[in-house]
């Protein structure tokens, strides 16, 4: 298949050129390429979203969410791989339900994906299978994994972890650290200038980054929502943000309305951040570094994945219309937690369509 006029977003600039794809695969990236083709007319293109943060739930869940619903989601909302939390029911902390849960993800998925792995005290297992990240809970959140083992005896172990944490343990943790070390949902001014000057990964989610605390229960969230304070310094921060995450955490609206701790923001993420982009508080290079460059460097590297922009990776892409104007409207969803604290509000720019490995598997109605 030959992509035709693409105008493709990355760190560097848009690059403008066609695309060859063979067997869900890009063979050649080009200025032109003679033959006939799909015709993008110059639309805007992202390649590889990925979000690092999400909760599928299913297992024991399902009526919250499932592998399917899930990404069906994702790539309603642009994003082309999502990588799994392992706060199910039951809990992915053992190499058998590691395998049950990378079984499932390969039956139900529409979209690419990785799978993280949680520890909660002994790490034996931790050499039995092959996540993304270790996630290591340091404060008490869905699922309550909550980690009783040893921290030296962990990063001991050369994994990357990933950690939820509050800032006294994160403080803690980050001198401990010898290798790769992500931090979750970073949500305050004190965490965003403390972890200015670490050698870890910092992840921001939309919610801390456009909402601020309130009393409206669609909003509860782990770590909750800041002041208006943090939120502007996580935005004047913006350069020490490494990854955008959405923390997709679906519950059902009487949960919520009954306090649980999450927001669905997977079909969100990105269409906020464009309208953040035509509001001028980033531009479309940094969404690019931040929902695809430094997530695909972590998969490529970590999992052998070819997640991105070049000749050999996944053609995964992720078409949009920055100039359309529309109104969130959350009991549209994909996902099945059709409620949303963003839900009535008019945004400009959308995605319009996303394909995974060259098949197209989601398009908007016009």
């Amino acid at each position: 298949m030959l992509y035709k006029n693409m105008k493709v977003v990355t760190s560097r600039g848009i690059v403008e050129c066609d695309v060859q794809v063979d067997h869900g695969k890009i063979t050649q990236i080009k200025k032109d390429i003679s033959g006939e083709g799909v015709d993008f007319a110059g639309s805007l293109v992202f390649p590889s979203v990925i979000d690092l943060h999400v909760h599928a739930r299913d297992f024991n869940e399902k009526h919250k969410e499932t592998v399917k619903t899930c990404t069906e989601a994702a790539v309603a909302g642009g994003v082309t791989t999502v990588v799994d939390m392992p706060n199910t029911n039951p809990p992915v902390i053992t190499s058998e339900v590691f395998k049950m849960r990378k079984s499932l993800f390969e039956r139900e998925s529409v979209c690419g994906f990785a799978l993280n792995f949680g520890v909660v005290d002994a790490v034996d297992e931790i050499s039995k299978v092959t996540p993304l990240f270790v996630k290591v809970y340091l404060s008490d959140t869905t699922g309550h994994l909550l980690f009783k083992g040893d921290a030296k005896e962990l990063l001991s172990l050369k994994n990357p972890v990933a950690i939820h944490s509050d800032l006294e343990t994160t403080k803690k943790w980050c001198r401990l650290n010898k290798g790769i070390l992500y931090v979750c949902h970073v949500a305050s001014k004190p965490e965003i200038e403390f972890l200015k000057g670490q050698q870890v990964i910092r992840e921001a989610t939309p919610h801390h980054l456009f909402l601020t605390r309130n009393d409206n229960p669609l909003s509860a969230v782990k770590p909750p929502l800041g002041s208006e304070e943090d939120r502007k310094a996580l935005w004047s921060n913006l350069r020490s943000i490494d990854v955008i995450g959405s923390d997709h955490a679906p519950h059902t609206l009487e949960e919520k309305l009954h306090g649980a701790s999450g927001i669905a923001g997977i079909e969100t993420m990105l269409p906020l951040l464009l309208h953040a982009s035509n509001r001028g508080l980033l531009s479309l290079e940094d969404i690019a570094v931040r929902l695809c460059e430094v997530p695909c460097k972590l998969l490529n590297s970590l999992l052998g994945y070819r997640k991105g922009f070049f000749v050999g990776a996944d053609a995964d892409f992720t078409v949009i219309d920055l100039k359309r104007e529309w109104v969130i409207n959350a009991s549209e969803f994909k996902s099945k937690a059709k409620h949303s604290p963003f839900d009535g509000w008019k945004i400009r720019g959308r995605v319009v369509k996303t394909l995974v490995r060259g098949k197209t598997v989601f398009e908007v109605d016009s």
